[in-house]
């Protein structure tokens, strides 16, 4: 009679075990700084992860800056304990002159933080209210309409 108790509970602490360690976040992790001439090109990968704590997010950023020719990176993915599963991208300063843009993922699912380029990003031809609204079915398109 004992015997089948003792499995019982063990079974139990097995579940438990296991549902524990589901809980578990795992992240890309690394902070990338880059100058480029084509953004298009720019390898956002990264071989480290991380394991987040309980209630963490993934989290990867990009803040591009183009003036003349160069675009400067500044990219990070890791675990955040703060911030929502959301996505941004916000243009905060538009051509002529210097165009600056940032993209921010925050995601609860592990290795959601996986992307690897930027061209869905990163397009200064498709600039939100430089685009004409008359162009025919296919043709620009502003940066909502991408995602």
């Amino acid at each position: 009679m004992g015997t089948p108790h003792i499995q019982g509970l063990l079974l139990l602490f097995l579940l438990g075990a296991s549902s524990t360690l589901a809980q578990h976040l795992y992240c890309h992790k690394g902070i990338s700084i880059s100058l480029e001439e084509d953004p298009s090109t720019f390898n956002w990968t990264t071989e480290k992860v991380e394991t987040c704590d309980n209630g963490a997010l993934c989290q990867e950023s990009l803040m591009m800056v183009k003036s003349g020719a160069k675009t400067a990176l500044l990219a990070t993915k890791g675990c955040s304990s703060e911030g929502m599963p959301a996505i941004t991208i916000v243009q905060h300063a538009p051509p002529p002159g210097i165009m600056v843009v940032s993209y921010s993922s925050y995601c609860e699912h592990s290795f959601c933080d996986s992307r690897e380029n930027i061209p869905d990003i990163w397009n200064p031809d498709i600039i939100p209210g430089r685009y004409d609204t008359h162009q025919p079915p296919g043709g620009r398109r502003s940066m909502q309409e991408l995602l």
